[in-house]
């Protein structure tokens, strides 16, 4: 059997962070036995940029939680979702800067 903790941190409303863990079990030829929440946090601080920096302090703590207590079948997927949005809205900007010739922001 191999377990597959998930652990991510995204928005869930306009001034509040959730980082929770999900916990799917599979057996030998990957199928689900069993897919559980196991834990969350919510962060809603006034300072987008405090909220956003304890999410990730948490982020990590539990992934070297999760990191030390799994097997070696486990596997840890973490994920920040406002971190890859971040990099899309970047992204765009750099494309339509590179396509108007100029470096404005």
């Amino acid at each position: 059997m191999k377990k597959i903790y998930e652990i991510m941190l995204r928005q869930q409303a306009p001034n509040e962070l959730i980082v929770d863990v999900r916990v799917t079990v599979e057996d030998h030829e990957g199928n689900c036995i069993s897919d559980n929440y196991e834990e969350g946090f919510s962060f809603t601080d006034s300072i987008e940029t405090e909220r956003y920096r304890m999410a990730r302090r948490e982020l990590n703590r539990l992934v070297q939680k999760y990191s030390e207590q799994s097997k070696k079948d486990s596997i840890i997927i973490r994920y920040d979702e406002v971190y890859e949005d971040a990099l899309t809205i970047v992204n765009i900007k750099k494309e339509e800067q590179k396509r108007n010739g100029n470096s404005t922001k």
